[in-house]
């Protein structure tokens, strides 16, 4: 009885041993994805809007926004992802990823588009956003395609 206890531990303690000896070392990874896209009022392109991005839980204005850019005279814009650095654990690397887009025009802010879900894989996807921010004034979704 006394040798199975004492192999159930070494099992145990090698086990944990193998799961740290299987991490990596720090490495950077995206935690939120790619953006470009479009934006217009009535269809007509909207430049030198603000768009925003934010990390924070419940941050549905972006006023906590972590990385921004601009329009340009077409409208387009991109936004490169937020990266941080971290260690890949095989079999315990869930995450929570919450971000949330949005734009600022003449002293207005629009929700774009947001995510909160658990994955185990890095944001390595790019969103595009085309969106009319006289349909967004009625509620209305932007065109959103990954």
């Amino acid at each position: 009885m006394k040798s199975q206890s004492n192999y159930r531990i070494v099992l145990s303690f090698s086990s944990l041993l193998l799961i740290q000896g299987c991490s990596f070392s720090p490495q950077t990874h995206n935690i939120s994805p790619y953006f470009d896209g479009t934006l217009t009022l009535q269809g007509e392109a909207i430049s030198q809007a603000r768009i925003l991005l934010s990390l924070k839980p419940d941050d549905i204005q972006c006023n906590q926004a972590e990385k921004s850019t601009q329009t340009d005279k077409n409208g387009k814009f991109s936004l490169k992802p937020i990266t941080r650095k971290s260690s890949y654990v095989p079999f315990i690397n869930y995450h929570f990823v919450e971000w949330t887009l949005c734009a600022e025009y003449e002293h207005q802010r629009y929700l774009l588009t947001q995510n909160n879900r658990y994955t185990s894989e890095h944001q390595n996807e790019s969103i595009y956003i085309n969106c009319d921010l006289a349909m967004k004034k009625k509620s209305a979704h932007c065109k959103i395609d990954h």
